[in-house]
């Protein structure tokens, strides 16, 4: 092999060894990792990271409610039922909520004696804020789909299950999403309720109609129906 045809061969392999290494511009890491360590050297890099999403503008709120033939003070007392301090927390990961009785039914309850925390017939188990994905993380590690399906997600929290009635072709997309921006998870909401025919329900405002569909046939058990109501009242 003569020298020029060596050149190129290793120019070639330099080309394509930085092309594989790039990262692409808009990618996002997946929602199963552990948060680091609770010191005060980690929670201070926390503090000082840019994890600032773009949020939610009035006129995202007036196209959505067009679009679903419903008030502004509707879907904002939805945001504000589900996610009251927003769809993302402060380390920029989207708020969630583990819920371990779909981790299980999902894995057919083989982790229920094994990791009881994050698997059980029964819900429960919360953490709440960061803690929660801790509680994903270790669902992840024993079964990574099964476990982003188990969570509800970002300001709306949908479940993750629910990825293609959202709008979604992959769960995957449907989490990547949901890290993107409080606009995306907003698309999804308003995805998920056409898909499922519920804007009659925001439209007439029929809170225990919608809270039936939308959290469960036990919304009562956690007054989703009267919460809903109360905060259109203050909102309207």
């Amino acid at each position: 092999m003569n020298p020029s045809m060596i050149d190129a061969i290793k120019s070639v392999l330099a080309f394509l060894a930085k092309l594989f290494a790039r990262q692409p511009a808009d990618s996002v890491p997946v929602a199963v990792e552990a948060p680091p360590p609770q010191n005060q050297k980690n929670n201070q890099a926390v503090r000082e990271r840019d994890t600032t999403k773009p949020a939610l503008t009035e006129q995202d709120f007036v196209d959505a409610a067009a679009t679903l033939g419903c008030s502004v003070a509707v879907i904002k007392a939805v945001c504000q039922v589900e996610a009251p301090k927003g769809g993302f927390l402060p380390s920029g990961e989207p708020t969630i909520l583990f819920e371990r009785h779909q981790f299980s039914k999902r894995t057919g309850r083989q982790f229920d004696i094994s990791h009881p925390r994050i698997s059980s017939s029964k819900p429960g188990g919360y953490l709440g804020g960061q803690a929660e994905h801790a509680r994903l993380a270790e669902a992840a590690s024993l079964d990574r789909h099964a476990a982003m399906e188990s969570a509800s997600w970002g300001k709306f929290q949908i479940m993750g299950f629910n990825y293609v009635a959202a709008g979604f072709t992959s769960l995957q997309s449907f989490v990547t999403a949901m890290y993107q921006s409080e606009g995306r998870q907003l698309e999804a909401f308003v995805a998920f309720i056409q898909h499922e025919g519920m804007a009659v329900f925001l439209r007439d405002r029929r809170w225990a109609d919608f809270a039936r569909r939308y959290n469960g046939v036990n919304f009562a058990i956690n007054n989703y129906d009267t919460k809903l109501a109360a905060a259109y009242k203050a909102l309207a």
